[in-house]
């Protein structure tokens, strides 16, 4: 009986239907301030030039001003460097809008390496980017997830980088199947108890 319970249990889990709860980012969540170990809405970033850390990315910050994929505030900082993004949470889709400081078409302009929760490397995505003004810029989507961690290079393209309206979506679980299965465990659990009695 208990084995029974249990793999009823587990198919109940197993089958629970999850939504996935979208997250943006517009970087006017909070003041101006580097980005390098801040936190914000379950994603860290870490970024560093030539391997170490700086504080030459900022949260909040102005970049190109109104293009079609950036609106300031947005992260803005030295296109020499390597932002990270670590999700509390892995995500099954990733987009962003990136601008660089530099008037060429790019392909790609940016890229990003996908990692999973184990930090094993699943591939990498990228943007083409065109010229709109004294920038160019592309949009970085990334599906088929799930992602833990995410390593942007800007390839040195130009002097600086813009990145605004980071989205990404995490499962969340329906509440209904969750206390479907704290019912069943509870029944599962007084069954048993009144078996032992007998």
């Amino acid at each position: 009986m208990h084995r029974l319970v249990l793999a009823l249990l587990l198919a109940v889990v197993a089958a629970a239907p999850s939504t996935a709860q979208t997250v943006t980012l517009t970087f006017d969540e909070l003041p101006t301030q580097p980005v390098d170990g801040l936190t914000v809405k379950g994603v860290t970033f870490d970024f560093k030039v030539l391997g170490t850390d700086s504080l030459d990315a900022r949260y909040g910050a102005f970049g190109p001003g109104a293009t079609p994929l950036i609106q300031d505030p947005s992260l803005e900082g030295d296109a020499h460097g390597i932002l990270t993004l670590d999700f509390a949470q892995p995500v099954s889709h990733l987009s962003f809008g990136v601008a660089l400081f530099t008037g060429l078409s790019l392909t790609p302009g940016c890229t990003v390496d996908l990692y999973d929760e184990s930090l094993a490397f699943l591939g990498t995505a990228s943007a083409n980017m065109t010229p709109f003004m004294f920038f160019t810029e592309g949009l970085l989507s990334a599906a088929d997830g799930p992602y833990s961690r995410a390593v942007v290079d800007f390839f040195d393209a130009g002097s600086r980088f813009a990145l605004d309206n980071l989205t990404y979506a995490v499962a969340v679980p329906e509440p209904g199947p969750v206390a479907l299965l704290a019912g069943f465990a509870a029944a599962g659990l007084h069954l048993a108890r009144r078996r032992r009695r007998r």
